[in-house]
């Protein structure tokens, strides 16, 4: 019940979420790995944004998380939420129509796109880049296996109507 979380303590919660994720990371990247994957399973991509009774976007990362539904942009602003509260520097990053957040360790910036099944980052030298690496080198993206791009009107990932692998 979302009136269940009305007095609950946003960024106690956030950093007991990080914890439970990371809980067993050795590393910064295995954290980055761990929440990406979460948010992978937590955010369902659905063409209608979750709205409050009166309209506006819902924002407050503990209801996205308990309703499971969210934009590129949503999903971006819970990554940064949670690693804020992991006590890591983040941001959100706007990458032409879509919406997605970095993270800050090992002296540089990390990307994580946890929107609509990117759960296997693009990796250099054994590392996450940065939205600037990928902008130089955007045949990584395609490197993933997860990038996918639906037809309009198709939310679904099988069937004669599936989405298309994106080369874009």
């Amino acid at each position: 019940d979302l009136a269940d979380l009305t007095n609950v303590d946003r960024r106690r919660a956030l950093s007991a979420i990080f914890k439970l994720v990371t809980l067993e990371a050795n590393s910064d990247l295995d954290r980055h790995l761990a929440v990406l994957q979460f948010l992978g399973q937590a955010a369902f991509h659905n063409s209608i944004q979750p709205l409050q009774e009166d309209s506006r976007m819902v924002v407050d990362p503990l209801i996205l998380l308990e309703l499971g539904e969210m934009s590129c942009g949503q999903v971006a602003r819970v990554a940064c939420d949670l690693f804020s509260a992991g006590g890591y520097p983040s941001r959100l990053v706007q990458a032409g129509g879509h919406v997605l957040a970095e993270v800050y360790y090992d002296q540089g910036w990390h990307y994580l796109d946890a929107d609509a099944n990117v759960i296997s980052p693009a990796m250099v030298d054994g590392r996450i880049p940065s939205m600037v690496e990928l902008s130089q080198t955007p045949g990584l993206v395609d490197t993933t296996g997860d990038w996918w791009m639906v037809s309009e009107g198709d939310t679904s990932m099988d069937g004669p109507a599936a989405g298309y692998k994106s080369y874009a």
